[in-house]
């Protein structure tokens, strides 16, 4: 069993912006693998959907909270599912790679990243596989700022095609492993 989680922020006025991005993957993921809809789990602080993807079951997972809270609701999933953090693969932003790009990574620190800082302290430790989603800019000097807004219009065109790579890596990690899907599409 894997966990897919997808890390953002809830409510409307975060749902398209840059630090959202993980969670919108998870909606990009769940409508290319035919998912009708997310149940929310209260007791798990986070919206689930339960799939089998090449024989292998599939929870994604979309947390209810706020960025720097989301590894709570990745832990309780993990806890309720008997899940190892080896197989729980989290999806966010990053400043550091260039909007349109994505890097998987694993054991890697947070590098600041407010979400994956819980995530790793809930988690207890950082042994998890992260698909890291590029958003940096020239502007990424306002962090905070930056982060919060939404993605242009001309920013928009190049989720579609990003998005789809990044669908095909996660079913190449679930079909082979993903180290298989890093060497092929760490670039």
């Amino acid at each position: 069993m894997i966990i897919i989680a997808g890390l953002g922020n809830p409510g409307k006025e975060y749902e398209n912006t840059r630090h959202n991005v993980g969670a919108l993957l998870i909606e990009h993921l769940a409508k290319t693998w035919g998912v009708k809809s997310f149940k929310e789990q209260k007791k798990l602080e986070a919206y689930t959907a339960l799939i089998s993807i090449s024989g292998t079951k599939v929870i994604l997972v979309r947390p209810n909270v706020f960025m720097n809270e989301n590894g709570r609701p990745i832990a309780k999933t993990k806890s309720f599912y008997k899940v190892k953090n080896e197989n729980i693969w989290v999806i966010h932003d990053e400043l550091d790679i260039p909007l349109g790009k994505f890097k998987i990574s694993v054991g890697r620190s947070a590098a600041g990243h407010n979400g994956v800082v819980s995530v790793i302290s809930c988690l207890k430790g950082n042994n998890f596989y992260r698909w890291r989603i590029g958003i940096g800019s020239e502007l990424k000097k306002k962090g905070r700022e930056f982060v919060l807004s939404n993605f242009s219009k001309e920013e928009q065109k190049a989720l579609p095609r990003l998005f789809k790579d990044i669908a095909a890596s996660i079913e190449t990690a679930i079909s082979s492993t993903p180290e298989k899907a890093m060497n092929e599409f760490n670039k």
